[in-house]
């Protein structure tokens, strides 16, 4: 009797594995035509006649690898894949023999269904991507090159598919060559969606391209890269490189005001400055450096403000990417200054922000702590005694 049950239940468990395996939603898209479908994945001799290169869309159910196996030329690949404009599915170019992507010039959008990929990694000649005609992404995006320099990717967009409505595109770009630069526009185009979880692993690092010709942008862009404070144009939108705001820029700090994205870090430091008003509009501070914080105020005595009221996007390696040290001892006392800064950005990470060393969270339990109370209330009774003393001997005077 117990083998009857035995099988039945073998039975009943493979029937429910079979139901709740997810369809390739490929073969239900409206936008692949049976004829377009490439059924096989690597791209190499063996497997050539089943690529459809006729069509413009052709979808990868198994996705389109271009790799070590990949026995082609460039200069064949290139004739191969020029009609495609649109793929439909992942796609992996990785250990391949090829400096670029060129022969995926002609490629204009790939749609993953938000959650595939789009890898182009461990290419150890490869010293840019190279698809200038590139604009919409609907896939996790994973670019890392030993020898890569340049993306070259001036047009590439991370979109929702318009098929699907979920989403997990996210985006890494690493461990590419100590000389590797994003360019402004680049970095714009990952930021435009909110939704886009930039450098997930915490090891998106390099720098940014020099600026060849600042009016090709519609906010003024200006590069403080290699200036000062005192010899920036007023009137930036956008800035590229630290800004640095030391002892003796304080008359300067006017030129901040429209500034709403910084391509770089902001530092704060050794400054008579009480409030940080100037920077009201700042919306996004994007470092691209290894390991240094994306905001760092510190030795700041009289300053007792810290609002940044716009400040919603920042981007760093570090582990406490925003950092207020050895400022105005009045930003301990109140945790609202902590929360200000912090909250705007994120309400779930409590870590990003800390005020010496504490989180906003140590602060308001210092603050409501009965011996902190009393602190305040001694100070406060001493304050209306020194001012009762005043007015006695005010009176005795007269």
């Amino acid at each position: 009797m117990i083998l009857p049950f035995f099988l039945l239940f073998l039975g009943v468990f493979a029937q429910n594995e079979t139901t709740t395996e997810a369809p390739n939603p490929i073969y239900s898209d409206a936008r692949c035509l049976p004829e377009c479908i490439f059924e096989s994945n690597i791209i190499e001799t063996r497997s050539i006649e089943y690529f459809p290169q006729n069509c413009t869309t052709v979808c990868a159910p198994h996705g389109l690898h271009i790799s070590i196996s990949t026995d082609y030329t460039e200069k064949q690949l290139i004739d191969i894949l020029k009609n495609m404009k649109h793929l439909i599915g992942n796609l992996y170019v990785s250990r391949s023999k090829y400096k670029s992507c060129k022969m995926l010039e002609n490629l204009e959008t790939v749609d993953c269904y938000n959650y595939g990929s789009f890898t182009i990694e461990m290419n150890n000649q490869m010293t840019e991507v190279g698809m200038p005609k590139l604009t919409n992404v609907s896939c996790r995006v994973s670019i890392s090159n030993t020898n890569m320099t340049r993306m070259n990717l001036p047009n590439m967009m991370l979109v929702k598919s318009p098929v699907v409505n979920y989403s997990t595109i996210d985006v890494e770009i690493y461990y590419n060559s100590p000389d590797f630069c994003i360019t402004i526009q680049e970095m714009l185009n990952l930021m435009k969606p909110d939704y886009i979880a930039l450098n997930r692993f915490n090891r998106m690092y390099g720098s940014y391209c020099e600026i060849p010709d600042t009016s090709v942008f519609s906010l003024k862009t200006c590069d403080i890269e290699n200036s000062t404070l005192a010899g920036l144009d007023s009137g930036c939108v956008q800035l590229r490189g630290d800004v640095k705001i030391e002892e003796g820029d304080e008359e300067y700090v006017k030129k901040l005001e429209s500034v709403e994205t910084i391509f770089g870090a902001l530092i704060v430091r050794g400054t008579n400055l009480t409030n940080l008003q100037f920077l009201s509009k700042l919306k996004n501070i994007m470092s691209f450096a290894k390991e240094d914080p994306a905001v760092l105020v510190e030795f700041n005595p009289l300053l007792t403000n810290v609002s940044l009221p716009s400040f919603k996007r920042y981007l760093s390696n570090a582990h406490n990417p925003i950092l207020f040290n050895n400022n105005s001892a009045e930003l301990l006392k109140n945790p609202d200054h902590c929360y200000s800064v912090r909250n705007g950005v994120t309400t779930e990470m409590t870590w990003i922000a800390k005020f010496d060393g504490k989180v906003c969270e140590d602060i308001e339990r210092v603050s409501a702590s009965p011996a902190a109370q009393d602190k305040s209330a001694i100070i406060g009774g001493s304050k209306i005694f020194s001012l009762f003393l005043m007015l006695i001997l005010f009176m005795s005077k007269c």
